[in-house]
C-alpha cells in the first residue's frame, strides 16, 4: 500500500490537571498545531507564473505553500474503579492549495468510464472544513483492559465541496463515524489487543489524502467493519493482524480518493494484512 502524507509543522500544547468531588482527576487541555502541508516550489518564481489546464480551463499554479491548522481542546475524567472518560473536539482547517494540490478538488463519477472518472481531480483540497469529535471510555475487568471509542466528523463547506464535484444535491454527504470497542493492551512482552469496529466516511466528509491507507486503500464514500488483532512477541516487536470488510455508502457516487487500488467506484473491498512491528 501506498505511503500516508504526513504533515510536519509546529505544535503547542496546555494541559491542567484539577482533583475535586467523585472525579479522581480531570484533565483539561488545549492543543494549536500548523503543519505545512504542501511546499510551494518555486515561491518566489521569476517571470510570469505558470500556469495549468483544470476543469475545463486554465489556472495559475499557486506561489504559496498550503498550511493545516488545527485546533483542539479537550478533557480526561478519572474516576474511582480504573474507570475514565476522554472528549476533544477538534477543528481543521486549510490555507492556500501549494502546488502538488493547486487544482480544485472534482470527484470521481461513476456515471464516467472509469478512466475518465479517475482522470478528474480526487485530491484537491478546497472546500474542506472539518469538525472533529473523538470520545471514548474505558475501564478494567479485572486485569484487562476494556474500552469504547466513537468519532464522528463533518465537512462544515460540505455543500461547497459536493458543488465543487459536480453533485450539488449531495451535501448530505459530509459526514464520517466510527464506533467500536476494544480489549487488551500492548505495552510489554505477551500483552495482546483486539479492536472491533465499523465506520463510515461519506465522500465530501474528510480530506481523502490523510485517510489512513490501512482499511479501505485510502478510499472515501465506503461504510464496513474492521477487526485488528496485535501481540506483542517482545517488550518492542508485535504482529498484527487485520481484516477489513466495504462496500460503496451512495451507490450514486465514486469512491475517490488516493491509493493503490485505481477502481472507481470500489464497490467492495475485502483487506487482509499481517504486520511485524519493531520499535526503536
Amino acid at each position: 500500500m501506498g505511503p500516508d502524507i504526513n504533515p510536519e509543522g509546529l505544535a503547542e500544547q496546555w494541559k491542567h490537571t484539577f482533583s475535586f468531588g467523585s472525579c479522581r482527576s480531570r484533565d483539561v487541555f488545549v492543543n494549536v498545531a500548523q503543519f505545512v502541508y504542501d511546499d510551494a516550489n518555486p515561491e518566489n518564481p521569476l517571470g510570469h507564473r505558470a500556469t495549468t489546464n483544470a476543469n475545463g480551463g486554465a489556472q495559475l499554479i499557486p506561489n504559496t505553500d498550503a498550511f493545516l491548522l488545527t485546533w483542539q481542546v479537550g478533557a480526561k475524567f478519572v474516576f474511582p474503579n480504573t474507570l475514565y472518560a476522554q472528549i476533544a473536539p477538534t477543528f481543521y482547517n486549510y490555507t492556500g492549495n501549494g502546488d502538488t494540490f493547486n487544482v480544485h478538488y472534482h470527484g470521481g463519477d461513476p456515471k464516467l468510464s472509469n478512466a475518465a472518472s479517475l482522470a478528474q481531480n480526487q485530491t484537491g483540497i478546497n472546500s474542506l472544513l472539518l469538525f472533529d469529535m473523538p470520545g471514548e471510555i474505558g475501564w478494567k475487568l479485572g486485569d484487562l483492559p476494556m474500552r469504547l471509542f466513537a468519532d464522528f466528523a463533518v465537512n462544515l463547506d460540505g455543500d461547497d465541496r459536493a458543488a465543487a464535484a459536480g453533485h450539488p444535491n449531495k451535501g448530505d454527504q459530509r459526514y464520517a463515524y466510527q464506533i467500536g470497542a476494544g480489549v487488551g493492551q500492548l505495552k510489554k512482552k505477551g500483552d495482546w489487543q483486539l479492536n472491533v469496529f465499523w465506520q463510515r466516511q461519506d465522500q465530501y466528509a474528510v480530506d481523502p489524502n490523510l485517510v489512513d491507507t490501512e482499511f479501505w486503500d485510502s478510499k472515501v464514500n465506503l461504510q464496513g467493519v474492521g477487526v485488528t488483532l496485535a501481540y506483542m512477541l517482545g517488550d518492542a516487536v508485535w504482529i498484527q493482524l487485520l481484516y477489513g470488510y466495504a462496500e460503496r455508502a451512495d451507490d450514486w457516487l465514486g469512491t475517490g480518493g488516493v491509493g493503490d487500488t485505481a477502481v472507481n467506484p470500489l464497490r467492495n473491498f475485502q483487506p487482509f494484512q499481517a504486520d511485524l512491528n519493531v520499535k526503536f
